[in-house]
């Protein structure tokens, strides 16, 4: 069974990496500019966003990695990487969830509003890894040793 889910993370790897070479393109330019000297509110804000992408996917492809070479067992040991996956998805689910909510209420007839700001709100794209991330949680922390 534990190769069959190898497989099937295999392949939704295979489907991220597109989405992985964007995140990464975007987050060399958001924290290029104040890397370089432009220390301004907006581009501080958009570099702290580059950062949290950077570890997100960092943390998500170590651990996915570290389940297809090495197995269940030895993947349970990268706490730190865990953490920080589940912290990067649940940021990401609620700024999707909050853009939601705020399409539902123009659709609706209600008054928009601006759930975070633009440099966060990039970070609502992440729920495009909480699938692979749910179905490798699952894999290594849902099964019996």
């Amino acid at each position: 069974m534990e190769r069959a889910s190898k497989i099937a993370l295999g392949l939704e790897a295979l489907v991220l990496a597109y989405p992985t070479f964007l995140g990464l393109v975007l987050s060399i330019g958001a924290i290029a500019p104040f890397a370089t000297g432009s220390i301004t509110t907006e581009h501080a804000l958009d570099a702290a966003a580059g950062i949290v992408i950077v570890m997100g996917l960092a943390s998500g492809w170590y651990l996915l990695l570290k389940f297809l070479i090495k197995g269940r067992d030895t993947s349970r040991s990268a706490t730190k990487w865990w953490l920080t996956a589940a912290t990067v998805s649940t940021i990401s689910t609620v700024i999707a969830l909050l853009y939601w909510a705020a399409n539902l209420t123009v659709t609706h007839g209600g008054t928009y509003f601006m759930p975070v700001g633009a440099s966060f709100g990039v970070l609502g794209y992440g729920v495009l890894f909480l699938p692979s991330f749910l179905h490798l949680s699952a894999e290594v922390w849902g099964r019996a040793v």
